[in-house]
């Protein structure tokens, strides 16, 4: 379940950072690789674990990084939300952020993670096999009416 302000007995674990990048009204969803031990076959967007003591912008920056190859312009990036996450195993802070690119669509270089890679509209993309919550935020932040949030 996600949150926008503290549910009760909020006590998170880690923090996570996920970012839509767009490109011409398409956001980028990466699938995991069958073999993952986190999701795996699932579809989701650039996210991932922020690391002891790092910022949660430098976290996003690295991240796109890693599982894209592309290098995030900083100025160009925007936070979007921090959100509260809620699942039986493990609670976290979920710092979203958003990238747009503007002219030829950025060529993806697959981490090792990930299998496949497909740009997609978010009325379109909440229809994959996603990781868990991913709808829902995707929903939130597109206006989508396909889940309801808890905000």
């Amino acid at each position: 379940m996600i949150f926008r302000g503290d549910p009760e007995l909020f006590l998170p674990t880690m923090q996570c950072v996920g970012c839509y990048l767009e490109h011409e009204g398409e956001i980028l969803l990466l699938q995991k690789r069958e073999d993952h031990p986190h999701y795996p076959g699932k579809w989701g967007v650039v996210a991932g674990k922020v690391d002891f003591q790092e910022p949660p912008r430098a976290a996003v920056v690295r991240e796109i990084w890693e599982e894209t190859g592309q290098e995030a312009m900083v100025e160009l990036l925007r936070k979007i939300d921090l959100l509260r996450v809620v699942h039986p195993h493990i609670r976290f802070f979920y710092h979203l952020f958003h990238l747009r690119f503007s002219g030829i669509r950025p060529q993806i270089r697959l981490s090792s993670e990930h299998c496949r890679s497909q740009w997609a509209a978010p009325r379109h993309a909440v229809e994959l096999d996603l990781i868990e919550d991913e709808a829902e935020v995707i929903s939130l932040h597109y206006g989508l009416n396909v889940i309801k949030a808890r905000i």
